[in-house]
């Protein structure tokens, strides 16, 4: 049996608030999002918690960030519909909390 490392959480990642707006107050990345690593296990269950999404690929994590964002509007200001809890921080940056549970984006099948 394989044992499992005691770290096994740091390959978990989260959409949280774009920098841009988290650390550099840019208006324009007010919507934005940008995935994060899970440095211990008391986000992952936060995230899990709150209403967060978590991704085990960071490849995904990041498709469906760039998807959140673009997906209701045409232009290059980011525009993600869910929001972002206030309290419930990753990397100092807001956990995003999505609209909606739509896994279509997954794997090019965005509808």
């Amino acid at each position: 049996m394989k044992k499992i490392p005691g770290d096994w959480f740091k390959d978990f990642y989260t959409p949280v608030q774009h920098s841009g707006m988290g650390y550099g107050d840019d208006r324009n990345f007010e919507k934005g999002l940008e995935t994060r690593s899970l440095e211990e296990l008391k986000q992952l269950q936060i995230v899990m918690i709150e209403g967060g999404i978590l991704f085990d690929n960071l490849k995904e994590a990041e498709d469906y960030c760039e998807y959140e964002m673009y997906r209701e509007t045409e232009g290059i200001i980011p525009r993600a519909p869910g929001t972002f809890h206030e309290e419930c921080l990753v990397d100092g940056l807001k956990l995003y909390i999505p609209k909606e549970r739509n896994m279509q984006w997954q794997q090019g099948k965005i509808m």
